[in-house]
């Protein structure tokens, strides 16, 4: 939740397949919209979370840096046995 924020509608469920899921949810708050897009992915025997926030103009560009971001995830601590 964002202060002073509403959101636009309803959040999306975006089908893509590299991501166990991906949603996003449009905003607008003092009259500036934006959007909140989140994936997560397996990362070994972890998942991963990758959250972008970015204004609308750019939503697009920002969101594919966060997939390529997400894509690259590795695990750096060995999971406890």
């Amino acid at each position: 939740k964002m202060e002073g924020g509403a959101i636009v509608g309803t959040t999306e469920a975006m089908k893509d397949p590299r991501f166990l899921r991906k949603t996003r949810t449009k905003f607008v708050a003092k009259d500036v919209k934006f959007q909140i897009t989140s994936r997560q992915i397996r990362s070994g025997e972890s998942v991963v979370s990758i959250t972008a926030l970015a204004l609308e103009d750019a939503a697009d560009a920002v969101d594919k840096l966060a997939d390529e971001v997400a894509i690259k995830a590795r695990p750096m601590v060995k999971a406890a046995e």
